[in-house]
């Protein structure tokens, strides 16, 4: 389960979200996550609803206990109300490459991918993160750089995290994403709840 809070460009966005991750195989996962949005504008009516629905897969095709190396496909669904600005209002394919290397106790994420739209509306997006994480007793800290380049505009975000592990099966989060660009979101705020089933 997953909230974001967001502020910037003349709106106020709150989504609530919940995915669910099965894996198929030791290397395969397939992915569903379906989002509640609640948008604030600054000069119009509050509206909400189902938010754009998102499906799809990641498979490791390397996979060690201190490398791993994968793709990941994502497909948005134009679920949400685009004139409600509950969605994009278009299909959009997200391909990944993603790499994982432990370092002694820490971890470290890198990500390049796309986002390739249909139709008429935003332009194809150049999206790389790269994140660290370190563990210290039940409590795990993280930053993460993230972009995305879509046209002339380009989003850059810093954010710091902090997760804890409640017990074996349960993970709690927040992160504060910092936008570093004029493109950027000015404020957010990320908390996310983990369950594992085996």
């Amino acid at each position: 389960m997953e909230a974001a809070y967001g502020k910037g460009n003349g709106e106020q966005e709150l989504e609530l979200g919940g995915e669910l991750a099965i894996g198929v195989t030791d290397r395969m996962q397939i992915v569903a996550e379906v989002p509640f949005v609640l948008v604030d504008p600054d000069d119009g009516p509050q509206h909400n609803g189902l938010g754009d629905i998102t499906m799809g897969f990641q498979y490791n095709l390397v996979q060690g206990p201190d490398f791993s190396f994968g793709v990941r496909s994502g497909f948005v669904i134009p679920s949400g109300d685009e004139d409600r600005d509950l969605g994009g209002g278009q299909f959009v394919w997200e391909p990944n490459l993603l790499g994982a290397l432990r370092v002694g106790q820490s971890e470290i994420y890198a990500g390049v991918g796309g986002e390739v739209h249909t139709g008429n509306g935003d332009p194809n997006a150049f999206t790389y993160t790269i994140s660290g994480a370190y563990p210290w007793r039940q409590l795990i800290g993280s930053v993460d750089l993230s972009g995305t380049v879509s046209g002339d505009a380009h989003e850059i975000y810093l954010a710091p995290g902090l997760w804890w592990n409640v017990v074996d099966y349960l993970q709690s989060g927040i992160g504060v994403p910092i936008g570093l660009t004029s493109d950027s979101v000015d404020v957010q705020i990320k908390t996310l709840l983990v369950f594992e089933f085996f």
